[in-house]
Parts: structure tokens; sequence; C-alpha cells
């Protein structure tokens, strides 16, 4: 799918329509409404002016959603008044958490978590009062006047904001359910809902709103004249908890560990208990650590006695009350996500009137962030009273040896091995040796076509298959003709329920003689036949069948890539 995004950005100069495939209509993607991941598209843009190849286009954007997620998380620890050492370590933490690579570029977009860190800066930053939005001025010493203040931190807050509305639709969503949280946990505290003060949280959400209602503008008018098409994406509220979050996920190692105790654990629980989600929720071992931390201070809170957690927590580390206020900052933040979005949680009273975004596990990058902070918090004090204090140079080396020693087997346990087991392969998108097989065999392919056809002629695929998630698969292997093709026009994909789609499932189901003859009716040059896939929907009894009628009526000999999947008649 994220080559697809990619090549239509090319082709098309953006995501809303392209005319290269979906024929005989034009294919428009405002059904399947993607307007929130605007600015992961402008980033392919950018990318598109450098090359026309949609795969470096796709690897070049994995890779910079590293560089964007440590830019960020290190701006957040360093706005927070974390060290730079202990900010520079724990963003690279955070980039290299399995929930990365678990997306990987199957999920392209979700892997650019870029904003996340900055939306939990906004929330902390409301939590304590620091962005103000409306302030009281005197005027002339004997009356007040409320004015809009434009400071700084509020124009930075209200940047971060619209980045966020434009990030995706779960970063988005999620921004405006902690922002809401934290306008009514600012309210209980100060008994005033409507206070000032707490205006920057429904400020923040509003916009978001906005934005979101501007993006998407585009699907509800066409939705208008066209119809809303109930075919496509269709979701039930049950699959919400589904794909909610799973607090056991969140300590199970990732799927391709190093060592094979872990990997053969997480296989156990995967065996009767695997979705989708669930390799993308693991924290690793540091953020488990500071999640349990952030759980047992909640609970040990103010507890006076000298020996509990607590007390000797604040003893080990000397925290002070600012440090020790944004500590319980956190852990009511963390609690509130597991409660809010855990399986069957708060949550369900959203995913019941409104079941679209279903992936609540997805929070599980929040909870990492959040995890990790509170450890950068640790780990900054450690620096301060045992190194920065030590009068013992042998002893300083020897705790930076250790910090960094432990830094590796963090990053050693989150990233786990690229040889894995094909199960988790199409998870990871790692390409085996038998998929870049696959790949040179399916480009020479359509090469070959390209090199029998004018150039912008037709091709129809067999075999009919609606987009997306054509009935319930995200199996998008019939695209694989169009992303190797540079001048030739395609059949697939075309969206389920519209027109295009509604005639390709009609003509495909006719019989042999009247099926050709519509195809030649819409100007298709030939039939491009996808032999596991048809067989698959149908049967290779009627697969053979096929291709007998359609090598005695094609002008050329057929064209068979050299993997002997793809086959292609010209008519």
């Amino acid at each position: 799918m994220s080559f697809f995004e990619a090549k239509t950005v090319i082709d098309s100069g953006w995501f809303f329509s392209n005319n290269l495939v979906g024929l005989p209509g034009n294919f428009v993607l405002h059904d399947f409404p993607m307007h929130a991941d605007s600015l992961n598209f402008a980033l392919l843009k950018v990318f598109s002016y450098f090359s026309s190849n949609p795969f470096l286009i796709v690897n070049c954007f994995f890779i910079s959603s590293f560089v964007l997620v440590s830019l960020c998380s290190f701006a957040a620890l360093r706005a927070l008044n974390i060290s730079l050492n202990t900010s520079l370590l724990i963003s690279i933490i955070y980039t290299f958490i399995p929930y990365h690579f678990v997306r990987g570029t199957h999920h392209l977009f979700l892997s650019n978590y870029a904003i996340v860190p900055l939306i939990l800066l906004l929330a902390i930053w409301m939590l304590n009062g620091e962005i103000e939005t409306f302030v009281l001025n005197k005027k002339n010493h004997q009356k007040n006047s409320i004015t809009f203040s434009f400071t700084k931190k509020f124009f930075i807050a209200l940047l971060i904001t619209v980045f966020a509305a434009a990030s995706g639709i779960y970063y988005s969503f999620f921004a405006i359910i902690i922002f809401t949280f934290v306008w009514i946990l600012n309210g209980m505290r100060s008994g005033n809902f409507f206070e000032i003060k707490n205006f920057a949280a429904p400020i923040f959400i509003a916009v978001i709103v906005t934005i979101l209602f501007y993006l998407n503008l585009p699907s509800m008018v066409y939705w208008t004249q066209e119809g809303f098409n109930s075919f496509v994406t269709s979701r039930a509220p049950q699959e919400s908890a589904t794909f909610a979050l799973k607090i056991i996920n969140l300590f199970l190692p990732t799927a391709n560990h190093y060592l094979d105790y872990f990997t053969n654990l997480r296989g156990s629980f995967d065996e009767f208990a695997y979705e989708e989600e669930s390799g993308a929720e693991s924290l690793g071992i540091m953020g488990c650590t500071g999640f349990l931390f952030l759980i047992m201070w909640l609970i040990s809170k103010d507890q006076k006695n000298e020996n509990s957690f607590f007390q000797k927590t604040l003893t080990q580390f000397s925290l002070n009350e600012k440090e020790q206020n944004l500590i319980s900052d956190l852990a009511i933040l963390n609690i509130f996500l597991v409660l809010f979005f855990t399986a069957s949680g708060l949550v369900m009273f959203i995913a019941l009137p409104f079941p679209f975004t279903r992936s609540y596990a997805r929070i599980s990058i929040f909870i990492g962030f959040i995890a990790l902070l509170l450890l950068a918090i640790i780990i900054d004090k450690v620096f301060q009273k045992k190194l920065l204090t030590s009068k013992n140079p042998a002893a300083t080396c020897a705790s930076v040896v250790l910090i960094f020693s432990v830094f590796s087997l963090v990053i050693f346990d989150q990233v786990g091995k690229v040889d894995i087991s094909p199960k988790f392969e199409n998870t990871l998108s790692i390409q085996s040796d038998a998929l870049k097989r696959k790949f040179f065999s399916d480009q020479k392919f359509i090469t070959q076509i390209e090199e029998n056809l004018p150039v912008g002629s037709a091709v129809f695929i067999l075999p009919c298959e609606g987009f997306p998630e054509y009935r319930g698969s995200q199996d998008y292997e019939l695209l694989i003709p169009y992303l190797h093709s540079k001048n030739l026009r395609w059949s697939y994909p075309a969206i389920t329920g519209r027109s295009s789609y509604l005639w390709q499932e009609k003509v495909s189901n006719m019989k042999f003689s009247d099926f050709l003859s519509e195809v030649r009716k819409e100007n298709f040059s030939g039939i491009l036949i996808d032999r596991s896939h048809y067989a698959s929907d149908r049967s290779w009894k009627e697969l053979r069948k096929m291709e007998m009628e359609l090598k005695m009526k094609s002008k050329t000999p057929a064209i068979i890539s050299p993997n002997n999947n793809l086959v292609f008649f010209q008519i």
C-alpha cells in the first residue's frame, strides 16, 4: 500500500486521484480518507523531486522517520530540562523501540511517530500551567482587560497542534483524547473547568478538529455528490476490542529476539492470541521498567514510612518537588491511557457509535515515551549524584561505561534479528532472497509487456479484486504491475462499490466471448493474470481454461514472468 501511495504522488502530484489505474474510470481515493496524513504525503512529495522510483522513496521515507523521531523526542526531552547526554540516550532508545520495526514500510505513516513526543510535551506543559493563552493586563491601574497573549510557548504549542492534526488520524485522535483528559484533570485540580488558565486544552482540541474537518472536506464533498460508499473499510465495534491495547503485550519481547528463549516465549503467546497489532505493543526491557515504576509510584505516592518505595526513591535520587510533580503527572497520564485504551476499556464508549478507528493498541507508542521520560529523569539524577559529584575518576569512568553498556543491551533487546521466520516476514517488511527474486522477476515481466505495447495502453488484471482491504484482506500484490510500470495504465486498483469496480466484477463473470468483447470496447490492449490469485479466487481448472481461451485469441505469444506466476496476453 505504501509503495502505491508513493507512486501515486509521483505520477499524479498528490494522492487524491490517479488516472493510470482503476480503469475504465478514474481512481479517486476519497472513499478511503487519508487526508489526515497530509504531512506524511508532503514528505513523500519532497522525496519525489529527487527520484521517480517508488521503492526508493518509501525506503528513504522509512529511514528518515528514524531521524525525525530522534530529533523530535530529543527536542521534547530538552524542553523538559533533561540533560543533553540523557536526552540523546533516551531519544535513540525511543527511536529503536519495537513499534518502529513492526510498522516498517507496511504501515509506513505510522512508523513516522515523530509527533508523539511533542504531543506529550504539550500535555505536560498544560498540566503544569505553562501555556498561557489569556492573561489579565491592568490598564491605568484601575480596570482589568483580557488580551490574547501570543507567547513563545503558546505559538510553539499551536504549531505542534497543527502538525499533530496532519500526522495521521490515529495520532491526532489520541492527541484529542489526551488533551481532553488534561483539561478535565486541570479543572478538577483548580475546581474550575472554565478558568482562564485552563483554556489551552480546548483551544488545541478545537484546532485539531477544525484542521481534520478541513482536510477531509474533499471526501465529504465527494460523498455528497457520489453517495457514501459503505463497502470500503467497514468496521464493526467488536473489532475495537480485538485491536485494543493488551497489557501483556507491553511486556512481551519482540518477535525476533536474539535470545531464543524470548523468541519462543513470544511465539507461545502468539499461537493462541496473535493479531496484527500485538508485536508493535512491546516496550522492551527499559520501557517496561519505566512503566512498572510509574504504576508503583502512583500506588505508593505520599506514603510517609521511610522504608516505603516512594520515600526510598526520593532519598535515593534526591528528587525535588518539581521533579516529583512531573513524575506524578506522568504516572497519571500512564494509568489513564492504559485504562482508557485497553481491551474493553472506556474507549468502547467511543468505538460503539464510531467504530472507524479501531486499532487502539497503537497508543502503546505514547505509553513508551512516557515510560522512557520517567527513566530519563532518573538517569539524570544518577548522572548528577553519582558521576558529576564523584571525586574518583575511575568510578566516574566505570559508571559511564556501565550506562552505555545498558544502552547497548536495550538496543539489542528492542531491535532483534533480521533473519526471522516467514511468519513475521510480511509484518516487518523484510525481503528474503525469495522476495528479491520475485521482485526482479516481476520487474522484468512488466518491462517485457511495455516493450510490446504502445505508451498509454490499458491492461485488464485478473482476478477482479476490490480495493482497499478486499474481503477483509490487505494483500495488495495485484498492485505489482502498476508499481513496476512506467507508461501503461491498469484496471487494478478500483475502489470497491464504485462504477469501475462494479463494471470489472460484471464483465469478469461473463462467458469468455462476452468478457473479451466488453474489455475490448473499453480499449484494453491486454489481459494480465496473476495465477496464484486467480486460482485462489476461483480454481486451477478455471485458470487453465481462461489461459487456453486467451491463447487462442491473443495477437502475440503469451509473455510469462520468470517465476511463472504472472502471464500476459495481448488482445
